[in-house]
């Protein structure tokens, strides 16, 4: 679920968030909060997987919205764990 909601929004690796200011003069990369997910096997938690998202934003005009956005598309996150 989580990968899927990372590929709908455009993954952009961490190469990709180092782009100068001077290129793009809104914010083209924005990066999520960490994301944790328990690893569980035979009903028992065995470890924690951490996911750090950097979205890339295609379109200047929906930044802000984008913005705006980003606690809720964690908490939608947090609610599969």
């Amino acid at each position: 679920m989580g990968l899927a909601l990372a590929a709908t929004l455009g993954f952009a690796g961490p190469a990709a968030a180092e782009e100068s200011e001077t290129e793009d003069a809104y914010e083209r990369y924005v990066r999520m909060d960490v994301v944790s997910a328990p690893i569980i096997n035979r009903n028992r938690i065995r470890g924690r997987v951490e996911l750090e998202l950097t979205l890339e934003v295609l379109d200047e005009s929906k930044s802000d919205s984008i913005h705006i956005q980003l606690p809720r598309v964690h908490a939608a996150f947090a609610s599969v764990t």
